[in-house]
């Protein structure tokens, strides 16, 4: 899905001021995505989670019941308040991420947003608030790949990430308690 996004710019973007702005914004479109997979977090609390609310610990594997290393992530949304355990990969994703953000001087303060407009944000007054939603360019690139709807014909949304990581804990047989906790979601 992100494979050449972040470098398939426009070419009337490329050679203008605004090209780092724009692969910025690029860059953090491809890290939420992924991570909104790897955390089964809905799209509101992945927008509004902090640096300060990521921590890195071991937790009780659900299918072997040893201890590994995940991050967890502290959000709060529609269900509350709440601690999502994330995909194994995720912690690289994030440190990726955090390093990238870095790299455009963007702070990562444990008060800081994760994802949130730069400094050198073309979105007038809206420098370090929470990203408005990604649809419209997850949708762009949808269409791009022919992948616009699903099989039923449905406009495919940034929301459509969010049943993917269910489902795929469904197929690994993790407990229904499990992934109910962990997605915020009833049985």
């Amino acid at each position: 899905l992100t494979n050449h996004y972040v470098d398939d710019m426009p070419p009337h973007m490329a050679k203008t001021n605004f090209a780092p702005m724009y692969r910025f914004y690029r860059q953090s479109n491809q890290y939420f995505w992924q991570l909104l997979f790897m955390a089964m977090c809905r799209v509101g609390e992945l927008k509004s989670l902090k640096w300060g609310n990521i921590d890195d610990r071991k937790v009780k594997d659900p299918k072997t019941g040893e201890r590994v290393q995940r991050l967890i992530l502290t959000v709060d949304g529609k269900t509350g308040k709440r601690q999502v355990v994330c995909q194994p990969y995720a912690a690289k994703m994030f440190a990726d991420w955090k390093r990238i953000c870095q790299e455009y001087n963007h702070s990562t303060n444990p008060t800081d947003l994760v994802f949130r407009h730069p400094q050198s944000t073309n979105q007038s007054g809206h420098a370090h608030e929470e990203i408005e939603t990604t649809n419209v360019a997850f949708k762009r690139v949808l269409e791009k790949l022919g992948l616009s709807t699903d099989a039923d014909g449905k406009q495919r949304t940034i929301y459509s990430i969010r049943p993917l990581p269910i489902s795929q804990a469904l197929r690994r047989n993790v407990s229904l308690n499990a992934i109910s906790k962990n997605a915020g979601v009833s049985i």
